[in-house]
């Protein structure tokens, strides 16, 4: 599931074109980055 979230947000940061949302959805997509990471290390 975390890999789809990942796919998800990645492809609504490239596809926005407001900049507000474009910060917010960036800081998603790290944040599902860090916790998908964190879950495959343990």
């Amino acid at each position: 599931m975390k890999a789809q979230m990942l796919e998800f947000t990645r492809k609504l940061v490239n596809e926005t074109i407001d900049p507000r949302q474009k910060i917010i959805l960036a800081e998603i997509y790290d944040d599902e980055t860090k916790h998908r990471k964190l879950l495959l290390d343990m």
